[in-house]
C-alpha cells in the first residue's frame, strides 16, 4: 500500500481558514520545542548531550497507578511512600460519617536522574486533590511563607557587612509536619486498603495539595522555632536577639545566619530533630 508524502500530498483549504504561516510566539523562542532526539537534530549536540538525551528517553513517568502497578520500582517507590506517612502518622482509618464525602487523592510519579540522565532513584508521592475542597468548610486560609526579594537583599548586605557566615538549608517534605485543624476524610489511596468498606482516611497531618497545607507548616515552623527564642518580626523572618540570629524562610528553603557559628550550628540540630534537614552548605552572596 502506498502512503503519500504528507509533505506533498494536497490540503484541501476550507472557506474562511486563513493560509498565512502561524509563527510560534516570540517569547517561546528560548524554547526548543521539536523532538531533540530525532536523527535531524543530533548532530547539533555533543556526545555528552547525545547520551544524556538517550537516556532520557529510556522511560518515562507514568500518569496514572494503573500505569505505574506493573513496575516493581513504582510499587517499592509507593510503599516507601505509605511507611512514611503512617510512621508520620498523617491519618487514621476510620468509619466514614454518614453524609460525609472524602476528597479524593492520586499518585504522582516522578524519575529523579543523576547529571548524566541515568535513572538515580524513582519517587512517588500522594497528592491530594485539594480542589475539591469548599471554602469555610475544609479550610480558612491559605498561604505559603515566601520571602520577598528585597528581604533576602537585606539579609545578603548585612552578610556582606559584617562577614557573617550564611547556611542554607532545606526541610523534607516540610508540608507533612503541619497539624489539621479541621475534620478532612480522604478516600483511600489506589493499591491501599485498610479496614472494611465504607471506611476512610481521617487527616490528622497535612498532605501535599491540600488548600492549607502550606499554612499548617508555617504555624508549625513557627511554634517549633519559637521554642528556641526565636521571635517573629516578619511572616519569613525570625530574630534571636539573645545571640544575634536572622533566619529567613522561603517556603521549605532557609538562611541563617548571625554572629555566632556554634549557636547557628546549634540551631540546625533542632530543626533536624525536629523536622529533618538537608543541609545546603554555605549560601553563596556572590
Amino acid at each position: 500500500m502506498h502512503i503519500p508524502d504528507p509533505v506533498q500530498s494536497h490540503t484541501p483549504v476550507l472557506a474562511g481558514h486563513s493560509t498565512r504561516n502561524i509563527q510560534p510566539p516570540s517569547w517561546m523562542q528560548d524554547y526548543i520545542v521539536n523532538n531533540a532526539c530525532s536523527s535531524h537534530t543530533l548532530h547539533e549536540y555533543s556526545t555528552v548531550h547525545v547520551k544524556y538525551l538517550a537516556n532520557l528517553s529510556q522511560e518515562h513517568e507514568p500518569y496514572s497507578f494503573k500505569q505505574a502497578q506493573n513496575s516493581d520500582q513504582r510499587i517499592t517507590a509507593m510503599n516507601q511512600e505509605i511507611q512514611a506517612l503512617e510512621k508520620n502518622k498523617t491519618w487514621e482509618v476510620v468509619d466514614l460519617p454518614l453524609g460525609v464525602k472524602p476528597i479524593g487523592c492520586k499518585w504522582v510519579f516522578r524519575i529523579k536522574r543523576k547529571h548524566d540522565g541515568t535513572i538515580d532513584k524513582y519517587k512517588a508521592r500522594l497528592v491530594v486533590k485539594g480542589y475539591s475542597q469548599t471554602e469555610g468548610i475544609d479550610y480558612f486560609d491559605n498561604f505559603s511563607p515566601v520571602a520577598k526579594p528585597v528581604t533576602v537583599r537585606v539579609l545578603l548586605a548585612l552578610v556582606a557587612a559584617k562577614s557573617w557566615p550564611l547556611f542554607q538549608m532545606d526541610i523534607n517534605n516540610d508540608f507533612l509536619y503541619g497539624f489539621i485543624d479541621k475534620k478532612i476524610y480522604m478516600r483511600q489511596p489506589e493499591g491501599y486498603h485498610r479496614g472494611g468498606k465504607g471506611q476512610a482516611c481521617k487527616l490528622t497531618k497535612s498532605l501535599y495539595g491540600l488548600k492549607q497545607a502550606s499554612r499548617q507548616w508555617k504555624k508549625e515552623f513557627t511554634t517549633q522555632i519559637s521554642m528556641i527564642l526565636f521571635n517573629q518580626v516578619m511572616i519569613t523572618v525570625f530574630l534571636c536577639t539573645e545571640v544575634f540570629m536572622t533566619l529567613v524562610v522561603y517556603v521549605d528553603d532557609i538562611l541563617l545566619t548571625g554572629n555566632s557559628e556554634g549557636h547557628m550550628v546549634q540551631v540546625k540540630q533542632f530543626l533536624e530533630d525536629k523536622f529533618t534537614i538537608k543541609e545546603l552548605g554555605n549560601a553563596s552572596i556572590s
